[in-house]
């Protein structure tokens, strides 16, 4: 992958253009899969909390 040149552009751009993508084209932002983390553990957390909700009415119904 790092031999691959974009063909945009033209001169010293083009030339700067694929270096960046040579450094950094598999890179991730660390924030993003942190930020979709926090997001499917704050999911989880709701669901469990309606689940437990919805077990002790159900519950108490019961009796």
């Amino acid at each position: 992958m790092a031999d691959t040149r974009i063909a945009t552009g033209s001169g010293k751009r083009t030339s700067a253009a694929s270096l960046i993508v040579e450094a950094f084209g598999d890179a991730v932002v660390p924030q993003i899969p942190e930020a979709i983390g926090r997001a499917i553990l704050r999911v989880e957390a709701a669901l469990s909390a309606v689940s437990a909700s919805h077990d002790s009415r159900h519950r108490e119904g019961a009796r």
